[in-house]
């Protein structure tokens, strides 16, 4: 399955940081299409760096399109949108 990374804008909160590398590659393990659901979410940074989120699956009952947005302790967090 193929995921589209989508911006989280925490701006209003914080300043952004101009030094966070970009996402080179998500790959998301044990993904279902069952809202509520977890998985687990292995983060890949131009930088070299790499994060494993727990993540939380969702649907939007609008437009049917379902997300994973995956968070560590760190409150480090990256959401994406499932590709179909």
């Amino acid at each position: 399955m193929k995921f589209e990374v989508m911006p989280i804008d925490w701006y209003k909160r914080r300043d952004p940081d101009k030094n966070k590398p970009e996402i080179k590659n998500v790959e998301v393990i044990g993904f279902e299409k069952k809202d509520g659901g977890h998985c687990e979410m292995v983060v890949e940074y131009t930088d070299g760096d790499t994060l494993n989120l727990n993540a939380y699956i969702s649907v939007n009952d609008g437009n049917q399109r379902w997300t994973v947005n995956g968070m560590n302790q760190h409150g480090v967090s990256v959401l994406v949108r499932l590709v179909e």
